[in-house]
C-alpha cells in the first residue's frame, strides 16, 4: 500500500469518526440528509419528487413533441395524468388501473377525450390476478398484486379482494395500433419489472422512448433488483429524479441498489445529450 493511500484512509476514518460523533451530539442522521441529496424517499409530492421537473422542464427536450403516446400504468386516481396533461395538453394518455373505485376517479376527473381508461392491470402475460387493498379504502395508491406488500410492509391483514384481467404491454399495442410509447410511467406496487417483461417486443425495436419506474422496498417483496432493470434495458441510460434535476447512475453499480422510495427514469441512448 502508498503511503498516498494510507494517509487518505486515515483521514477518511477521521472524519468518520468526527462526522459521527458530530451527528450523535447534535442528533443529525447522515443517512437521511445523503438520501435527500440522493433523491430518496421524495414522496411527498409531484414537486419534491421531481416529477413536475421531469414533466415539465426534461421531457420535452427529449422528446420534442406536443403530443406524446403516455401510458400511465398503475393511474391509481388520476394525479400524473394531471402533471401530464398540464405539461402536454394534446398527450395522448392511456390509463391502466386494476381498481374499479380508483378507475371511478379518474371517470370522474378526465373526459375521454382526454383520457383513455382500461380497468385492468398490466403483466408479462394475459390473465387474471388478484388485487389487493385496504378494506374501507378500495382505491387506496398501495393496491397491489402482491399480499405480502401490506402485511410484510404495511403492517395491515384486512385486505379487499379484486379479480383484474391482466393484458401484456406488446398485446395491447398490437390491437390498438399503437406503434410508439414516449412515455412509459409505471407505479404498480412491486409488480413494474412484471409490467415490462410485458412490453420486450416494443422495446426490442425501439418503440419506447422513456420509461419511469418506482423502486423502492416493494421489490423485496417482489424478489427484483436494480440488476434486473440495466439488464433488461441494456440501450437505456438510467437516471434518478431528484427535485430539481436528474442523477446520473451511469454502468450498472450494487451501490444503487437502495430499497427506499424513488423514481427512476430509463432514456433510450438515441435520446440522450
Amino acid at each position: 500500500m502508498s503511503s498516498g493511500k494510507s494517509v487518505k484512509e486515515q483521514i477518511h476514518r477521521s472524519l468518520q469518526r468526527l462526522l459521527g460523533w458530530f451527528g450523535a451530539r447534535a442528533n443529525i442522521n447522515f443517512l437521511d440528509l445523503a438520501y435527500d441529496q440522493l433523491g430518496i424517499l421524495k414522496y411527498q409530492d409531484a414537486q419534491t419528487s421531481g416529477e413536475e421537473f421531469f414533466l415539465g422542464t426534461w421531457l420535452p427536450k427529449l422528446l420534442n413533441k406536443q403530443d406524446p403516446v403516455v401510458f400511465d400504468v398503475g393511474a391509481n386516481v388520476g394525479d400524473y395524468l394531471e402533471l401530464v396533461k398540464r405539461f402536454f395538453p394534446r398527450a395522448q394518455c392511456y390509463a391502466f388501473e386494476p381498481s374499479s373505485a380508483a378507475c371511478e376517479s379518474i371517470r370522474a376527473r378526465f373526459s375521454a377525450n382526454d383520457v383513455t381508461l382500461h380497468r385492468v392491470a398490466l403483466g408479462p402475460t394475459a390473465g387474471t390476478a388478484t388485487l389487493y387493498n385496504y378494506r374501507g379504502r378500495p382505491g387506496s395508491s398501495h393496491g397491489s398484486l402482491h399480499r405480502g406488500v401490506f402485511e410484510e410492509i404495511h403492517g395491515a391483514t384486512d385486505l379487499v379482494e379484486e379479480e383484474t384481467p391482466i393484458v401484456t404491454v406488446d398485446e395491447f399495442c398490437k390491437a390498438s395500433g399503437i406503434k410508439r410509447i414516449d412515455l412509459l410511467k409505471i407505479d404498480t406496487e412491486g409488480t413494474e419489472f412484471d409490467v415490462l417483461l410485458g412490453a420486450v417486443e416494443m422495446i426490442k425495436c425501439g418503440a419506447v422512448d422513456v420509461v419511469q419506474f418506482e423502486f423502492n422496498e416493494m421489490n423485496l417483496i417482489s424478489r427484483v433488483f436494480l440488476r434486473d432493470y440495466f439488464s433488461f434495458l441494456p440501450k437505456y441510460r438510467f437516471f434518478r429524479l431528484n427535485t430539481n434535476g436528474l442523477i446520473a447512475l451511469g454502468a450498472y453499480d450494487p451501490r444503487n441498489e437502495i430499497f427506499k422510495f424513488q423514481n427512476i427514469v430509463a432514456v433510450r441512448d438515441e435520446l440522450c445529450p
